[in-house]
This record gives structure tokens, sequence and C-alpha cells, in this order.
């Protein structure tokens, strides 16, 4: 029996597209596995800190398509080990930029790293014994939004002037005035060099005054003896890591809206999930109006039900949660002979920071008023259910606090997502000033306004992507465009790189009394004097009298 050749013809035709449109598609599907190569998943992190922190352990290396766990080739920092992998992310960009620039020229071996390394573990895993002893829920609810909301405030303040320009005071010297620090005294201005100079020298004895104080805390006895490892530490610590990246690259405001976008962009793909099923249910549920309504109906009532079981079984068990009266066992608690009673969550400064962030009291100040008499009665009016030990007070600080005292379950993506914003790809970013340090590598040159305007309309973006449609033309505006302009200029709060440096030194210098409280009542040189019985150098000296 003969075959008919156009039929042989069609039969290798459609083989021919159908191998074609195999090849094409084998590609598509292994990329949907394929991780994104930003230098931020679990993986290229770990091979990050390989090749930087041990690449001279390659000989205890099975192979490569096995490598040993980074726990197995480093000392421990911490008691989790997703924490460990994001610090020492951070250490090994620290150390290939600011150590092996010039170590490797030196010798090629990793005994010097390695002795680093040691010391850093040693710090890090005191400090973690510290950090138990803190009350991070008063810390991170209350102590800290205080820093922030003050910060907002003297923005605010100084940018509305009482006078016409050529009686109006300078809003950087306003601020100065409302929030002073001694390491950012006096205000500098570029048309007089002596003031940046003045400047730049009081910082640099602030910050090398705060390193020392926590090296003599923190670091063994027998490193601390050691002046010439004392003072390089010091230097890296205070010049390089607390006065080029913290004190600069931190500080600019790129970069705080660089890391509220990531933040913003991170809560939206948690919620895209159950918010896309959700809108693909109601889509194929509408139809009629009378359908389209009884859907809604049945989905209020769904909602209020759930809403009324929730509370029930909350109210229930509210009686077996821990209370909060436990005093403080940090040491100024420790100190003082009276114990100190907790405040209640609904009396925090987060609220009224939230309420200052949304200004809530210029747009809608009948609900700012509503909403604080509601909170008044709560603490103050009859049961006082929400004061210190209340009902609402252990359901709040079992749902909000609980999460917030346990940094294990949220630091990992904190430090990454720190790490993303300052050091992308794994690489350092230059600060914007001229005045970075010489003994890191040269800065690239300032970014241009209109990069700053670009970071701060994304930012702005991201968090109207957060906020439902009907919620913003209630509460912002009916134009969108209107609803990006209402949301950056909210966002100016956070542009100067001066006034930001205030409240970084402020946190910094509240976490650092926090968790070594022996700083706030005890000198530099005492301590120094207590652990090793000698004085500091006449250089350090000289930097504890400023």
């Amino acid at each position: 029996m003969t075959s008919d050749p156009a039929s042989d013809v069609q039969a290798q035709a459609r083989t021919a597209h159908q191998h074609q449109t195999t090849q094409q598609l084998k590609p598509q599907t292994r990329s949907r596995h394929v991780v994104p190569n930003d230098g931020t998943s679990s993986e290229a992190t770990a091979a990050f800190i390989r090749r930087t922190l041990c690449a001279h352990h390659s000989g205890t290396v099975k192979d490569r398509t096995s490598p040993c766990p980074i726990e197995d080739l480093l000392p421990p920092l911490t008691s989790s080990n997703e924490v460990d992998l994001q610090l020492y992310a951070l250490i090994a960009i620290i150390i290939r930029e600011l150590v092996w620039t010039w170590y490797a020229k030196i010798t090629p071996d990793h005994d010097f790293v390695d002795e680093i390394i040691r010391i850093i573990a040693h710090c890090t895993r005191e400090l973690e014994q510290r950090v138990r002893k803190v009350d991070l829920e008063a810390l991170l609810l209350d102590e800290i939004p205080a820093l922030v909301l003050a910060h907002i405030t003297a923005y605010r303040t100084s940018h509305r002037p009482l006078h016409p320009p050529p009686l109006a005071l300078d809003p950087r010297q306003a601020y100065h005035i409302l929030l002073p620090h001694p390491a950012l005294s006096p205000v500098p201005d570029s048309a007089d060099p002596e003031t940046v100079k003045r400047q730049e020298e009081n910082e640099s004895a602030y910050r090398q005054l705060l390193v020392q104080g926590m090296l003599a805390l923190l670091l063994p006895t027998e490193d601390l003896e050691n002046g010439c490892l004392r003072t390089l530490v010091g230097d890296v610590l205070g010049d390089m890591i607390l006065g080029n990246w913290i004190g600069r690259i931190a500080c600019e405001g790129r970069v705080w809206w660089d890391g509220i976008a990531k933040l913003a962009e991170t809560v939206h793909e948690r919620r895209r999930g159950p918010a896309t099923a959700a809108a693909a249910a109601a889509a194929a549920a509408k139809g009629t109006k009378s359908q389209e309504l009884l859907w809604n109906v049945l989905n209020y009532a769904f909602l209020i039900v759930t809403f009324l079981r929730m509370a029930l079984v909350t109210l229930f068990t509210s009686s077996s949660l821990p209370t909060r009266s436990a005093t403080s066992s940090s040491f100024s608690s420790r100190a003082s002979s009276k114990p100190r009673q907790k405040r209640p969550i609904l009396n925090m400064r987060i609220w009224t920071l939230v309420s200052s962030l949304l200004d809530l009291s210029a747009r809608m100040p009948w609900l700012e008023g509503l909403l604080q008499l509601f909170r008044h009665g709560l603490i103050a009016g009859p049961g006082r259910v929400g004061d210190t030990d209340g009902i609402i007070d252990r359901i709040l600080s079992h749902h909000l606090s609980h999460p917030l005292t346990t940094p294990a379950s949220y630091l990992p993506s904190v430090l990454q997502t720190l790490r993303a914003t300052i050091f992308p790809h794994n690489s350092l970013r230059r600060p914007s000033s001229s005045s970075f340090s010489p003994s890191a590598p040269s800065p690239s040159p300032p970014p241009s306004a209109a990069a700053a305007e670009t970071s701060r309309s994304h930012c702005a973006a991201s968090i109207l992507h957060l906020i439902p449609a009907t919620v913003r033309r209630i509460y912002l505006a009916e134009n969108e465009a209107e609803q990006r302009k209402l949301v950056e200029r909210g966002l100016d709060v956070f542009g100067d790189a001066y006034l930001n440096k205030h409240i970084v030194f402020a946190v910094m210098e509240c976490l650092v009394v926090k968790i070594m409280p022996e700083l706030a009542v005890e000198s530099v040189q005492g301590l120094v004097r207590g652990r090793i019985g000698v004085e500091l150098e006449e250089e350090e000296d000289v930097v504890g009298g400023e």
C-alpha cells in the first residue's frame, strides 16, 4: 500500500512544528524555577559568604554541588541560623570593602580576617544576651516611635516660617534649635566652610566616644587590653561604618524612600495572593444586579459572623493570657529602688505616630478626636479594660507585641531589606557627600535631583498601591495625580540627609543605652578602668573630653 505524498508532507510539517514548539517551551518551563539573581536569596547569600569569608576552607567542601553549611564553617553569631546568614552577608560586604582592599596587598592569609570574625562573634553573642533583658515591647512601640514623632513634628514646624523670606529662619537652623544634638553642631553652611569643618570634628568625636564605650563593654578582656586592636576596631566602626555608611548613606532621603518602597512591595506581595483569589471569585459571581446584590449581602454577613466569632473567642481566652505587670529587668530598673509600671498598649506613642504620619489632625480632625475619646474611655472608663493588664491590653500585647518582641521572626527579613537598600547587589552604594573617608574606595558622583525625585515618586506609588481605591478617594483626593502629590509631600519629612541624621543618631543612642545601660551612669574611662585597670590613651581621653 502506497502512502500519499501530500499526507507525508503534512505529517512531517506537524512533527517539525511540534518539535519547534517543544524547544520554545522548554526554557520557559525552566525559568519558572530559577531564583532571581539579585544577590538576596538564601542560596546567593550563602555563596557570597563562602567566596568572601570561607575561600580558605575549600578543602573542607565535599564537592561543588553540596558545600558545607555556613554554620559549620563560621562561628555562630546568634541563636538563629537565619539571622546569622544575613549578618554574615553584611560582615562579608564590610570586610571585602574595608579590609581586603588593603590587607590583600600585604599578605594573602586569612588569619587577620578570622580574628575579626571571632571578635565580632563574641560581641554579637554578648549583645544577644543583653537584648534578652530589654523591654522590646516598650522600645519598639513607645520609645522609638516617640523619637520619630519628634522628628516629624520638628520638621513640619521648621518648614512653616512665621515671617517673610528676609526675616525667615533657615529650616535647618530652626530644626536644630528644636532638636539640638552636640554631634551635629553647628549647622553646616556651604557658604561658611568653618562650620562644616567644626561639625565634622564634633561628629567624629561623638562617634569615637560611642564606639569606645561599646567596646569597653563588649570586647573580651584580652582584646580590650590590646591598644592597637582597640584603635583599629574603633576606627573601622566609628569612621567607616558609623561615619561613611550609617552617618551618610543611611541618612540620604533616597535610601529611606527606597526602603519604604521595598517594605510596601513586600506587604503587597504577601497580600496579592488572597486578594487575587477574592477578585476572581467576585468576577465569576457577577451576573445580574440582583445576583450581585445577593452575593454582596452574603459576603458582608460572612464577614460580620467571622468578626463576632473571633471577638468572642478572643474574649473567652483572654483570661489565660500572661500579664504584663512584670517589671523590667534592665540595668536601670535594677538600679532603681521603685519598680516601674508598664504603660498600656493603647497609651503608647505608636498610635500618635501613625496619626501624625497620616496627618489625621488636618484631614479628619473629627475622626482623630473620636478615636482619642474612645481610647480614653477604654483606659480610664468603667472596667479599665484598656489599662495595664486589662482584657484589651493583654489581647493587644499578645497579638501585636508578641511578634515584635521575638526578633528571630522578623529580623532576617529586616536585615535582608536593609542590605538590598544600602548595598544593592552586595556592592557599596557611595554617599552623595563629598566628605567620604579616604580609607574607603573613591565615591561615585552625587545623585542628581531627578534620581531623588524618581525614588520619592516610586515610593509614593508603592504606598498608594497598598490602599484601596475607595479609601484613597475619600481620604486623599479624587484625582490620582493629586493623591500621589499628597503622599510625596508627606514623604518629604525624610528627604533631608542632615535632618535625618538627627533621628538616626537619636535612635542609635536609645538602642545603645537600652542594651548597655552602664553607659548612662558611668563614663567610658571609668568602664575601661574597671575592666583592665588602666586609662585610655591620650587621644581617647581627648575624645571623651569632647
